[in-house]
């Protein structure tokens, strides 16, 4: 059987997510304004930094404690800066379905240390994955063209590439990986029947 590879991307595919929670959050526990910590993170570039893997998530709770007057722990500060996330769960069984059918499931992720380290610990369906390319590690952030070039060394047999953004989607084309940008549950499985990656016939769990 010629072994197939999924490329899945985290954030608003398998697991929702929500920065404004993440602000709010860290503001509270650092006595802070929210709109001063949602200025560091997004217009001072603390998240591209971080998931980029410039600085670790230590640092920014150093950054964050040097605005504040409020004393914080690290392992606090790593709850708010995480516990952000919602499952997907109705997406599981289908990943179940193709690591059963023996696909090379792959990670592919824009994503900050602390939260691949929370998603790990609280979501038992990244176990599933063989693989992974997180922006952090790979010290560069989609839609850089080398994430994609690199995936396709990864590769085994048909590939497929699913974000939910679709500039990185079209990014991944214009490299040779074959993509769809994700926008609901049903709507991938049609799209993996289409292509091959699943049997129509087939129930997924």
């Amino acid at each position: 059987m010629i072994q197939k590879t999924l490329f899945f991307d985290i954030g608003n595919v398998q697991l929702f997510f929500d920065h404004k929670k993440m602000c709010r959050a860290v503001a509270q526990l650092f006595g802070l304004n929210s709109q001063r910590v949602e200025e560091l993170f997004f217009k001072e570039k603390l998240l591209d930094d971080w998931e980029v893997g410039k600085i670790h998530y230590r640092s920014l709770y150093h950054i964050f404690s040097s605005q504040s007057n409020t004393q914080a722990s690290l392992s606090s500060f790593f709850h708010a800066l995480s516990d952000i996330f919602t499952p997907n769960t109705s997406l599981f069984p289908l990943l179940k379905t193709l690591k059963k059918e023996n696909a090379h499931l792959i990670l592919i992720s824009n994503i900050g240390d602390a939260h691949f380290d929370f998603i790990c610990s609280r979501f038992p369906i990244f176990s599933l994955f063989d693989d992974k390319l997180l922006s952090f590690e790979i010290k560069m952030r989609k839609p850089n063209p080398l994430i994609y070039k690199i995936a396709l060394k990864k590769a085994r047999g048909p590939s497929l590439y699913i974000d939910d953004i679709l500039e990185f989607v079209q990014a991944a084309q214009k490299c040779g990986l074959d993509s769809v940008q994700f926008q609901n549950n049903q709507l991938l499985k049609k799209q993996l029947i289409a292509k091959g990656f699943i049997n129509e016939i087939q129930k997924t769990p």
